[in-house]
């Protein structure tokens, strides 16, 4: 007499997803792996279409309890082109932020490049710094973001403090009486 095979719910469960997205030519869902000595395990749903990469992101649930197990479904993008206007993205986030001065693209040989503006201003955060007097460590905007966020198309900077020629922010506050001559060359 043969017996029936159980499988272990982690494995039905990405069973049952494969079977909502397996008439979909785009999308592929991998095999469940043991990722850790703890019972957790993982499958990765892939796609080459950004539009349905996004909407996997989003709605995906990506942590799947199962009695004392975790199942974790990761969402893996495999394309070529941008899957998220980053520029977009980082202006959403820094709406209302008072460190935030803008988001700026400039034309380059290699094409258009894009840069997030930060004001010309120091970040104080708590660090426990026995080098400094308070504890506290000084950095700039732009130097904390680009630690912090993972972007492929946005280079962070600081705003200047005075008006050059190529400047074409008006909403800033510049010190009209600086003398061009006393600016750093270049």
């Amino acid at each position: 007499m043969e017996t029936t095979k159980m499988l272990p719910p982690w494995v039905v469960y990405r069973n049952k997803v494969n079977a909502l997205f397996e008439d979909d030519k785009e999308i592929t869902v991998g095999e469940v792996t043991e990722i850790d000595d703890e019972g957790n395990y993982e499958f990765t749903i892939s796609t080459a279409n950004a539009s349905k990469f996004k909407a996997l992101n989003s709605l995906i649930e990506k942590e799947v309890g199962i009695a004392n197990i975790t199942l974790f479904v990761s969402p893996v993008y495999t394309g070529t082109e941008a899957v998220y206007d980053e520029a977009s993205l980082l202006e959403d986030l820094f709406e209302g932020n008072s460190t935030f001065n803008s988001i700026r693209k400039k034309s380059s040989p290699f094409g258009e490049v894009t840069y997030c503006l930060f004001e010309p201003e120091v970040i104080q955060y708590p660090a426990d710094n026995t080098a400094d007097y308070y504890g506290l460590e000084s950095d700039l905007a732009q130097n904390i973001a680009s630690e912090i966020f993972e972007t492929h198309h946005v280079n962070f900077c600081t705003d200047t403090v005075w008006e050059t020629n190529n400047d074409n922010d008006t909403d800033t506050d510049i010190d009209d009486s600086i003398d061009e001559d006393t600016l750093p060359e270049g």
